[in-house]
């Protein structure tokens, strides 16, 4: 079969994991493990900040994808890696990348892939400031406070998080289509058998996780607001949220 995906946005989504796989936290065991305690913090945090709205039965499976299969470094990795060979083989004709991400979906795939580069980068800058600054201390929420003065930027974490809130909304419009989501089972065989079960399971667990949603912004309208208004108090009121 051959590749239907447009060049350039196979291009950008590999220029994207190139620079994911740049990050320094891939080769450097400290600040690996200082990124790791910083992620540990943020999805504590957001537990807390979205204990309503995560618990609830058509919201929960989105929530917990967000913070247990993309917000979290070991297992971004592995799709980012899988993400990079089947792109790579879509440029050289030789790859079936259109199956698990078809055409019409694959520029929200790479807002996605945006979304999660600007997280981790800037989860990486608090890393990097607590390793400098305050390597032996235990990360709480005063510190936390500390490290987000410091080392991040207040509007470009409130731009991070109304994008994640669009990317919510634009999967929700594409992922939904039944043609779409019967493509995507008929795939899985080949998926399986040329080595990308973890990327098909990741993407099948996100159409889950959205199906179940009749109106999205159920989750993102509440999502972006409740997290809007703890990054503002994080910053205005000594961190505590």
């Amino acid at each position: 079969m051959s590749i239907h995906q447009p060049k350039s946005q196979i291009h950008s989504l590999l220029e994207r994991l190139d620079d994911y796989h740049s990050l320094q936290h891939h080769h450097d065991i400290a600040v690996a493990d200082a990124m790791d305690r910083i992620q540990q913090w943020q999805r504590w945090r957001m537990q807390q900040t979205h204990a309503i709205l995560f618990a609830k039965p058509s919201t929960a499976p989105l929530a917990d994808y967000l913070l247990y299969r993309i917000y979290h470094r070991h297992t971004f990795d592995t799709i980012a890696k899988q993400l990079h060979t089947a792109a790579t083989h879509a440029t050289n004709g030789t790859g079936r990348l259109e199956k698990l991400i078809p055409k019409n979906t694959l520029h929200a795939a790479i807002l996605g892939i945006d979304a999660t580069l600007n997280m981790i980068k800037m989860d990486l800058a608090l890393a990097k400031y607590y390793l400098n600054h305050h390597r032996h201390q235990p990360l709480d929420e005063t510190l936390m406070h500390s490290l987000y003065q410091a080392a991040n930027d207040p509007e470009a974490r409130l731009v991070q998080i109304n994008n994640i809130g669009e990317v919510c909304r634009l999967c929700h419009r594409h992922f939904r289509s039944f043609l779409l989501q019967k493509s995507f089972k008929f795939a899985k065989f080949s998926a399986y058998k040329n080595g990308y079960q973890p990327l098909y399971d990741f993407i099948g667990e996100g159409l889950a996780a959205i199906d179940v949603i009749d109106d999205i912004d159920e989750f993102a309208a509440t999502f972006v607001a409740n997290e809007t208004a703890a990054i503002r108090h994080f910053y205005d009121d000594g961190g505590k949220i």
